[in-house]
């Protein structure tokens, strides 16, 4: 009996599950908030976070309201890069939300 590989075993898995929708968000939450840190001072770094995407729409909470406001400053900057890198999804707004502390569950 010849053996598969995972490769093999796994191809179409994704469409099959039909989670491909859901694991392009958790890529692109992924890479929204690598970026939030390099936008944000070091100090601050921790004060936002991505918590969605979906039709379009990202969801940024943050801390503060000067977090808010620093980011907001790099809006377009940060939709042209998301552009950039997943041109099959549209982007179409960024919502900066004041929170007391970020959810509990890991993201």
């Amino acid at each position: 009996m010849e053996s598969l590989s995972i490769k093999d075993l796994l191809k179409g898995a994704v469409k099959r599950a039909r989670i491909g929708r859901q694991i392009s968000a958790v890529s692109i939450v992924d890479e929204v908030n690598s970026m939030l840190k390099r936008f944000l001072p070091s100090s601050n770094e921790n004060d936002a976070k991505c918590i969605s995407y979906k039709n379009g729409y990202v969801l940024i909470y943050t801390i503060n309201s000067s977090a808010s406001q620093a980011l907001s400053y790099h809006k377009d900057e940060i939709l042209n890069n998301l552009k950039d890198m997943f041109p099959e999804h549209k982007f179409n707004k960024i919502t900066f939300r004041v929170v007391r502390r970020f959810p509990n569950k890991e993201i």
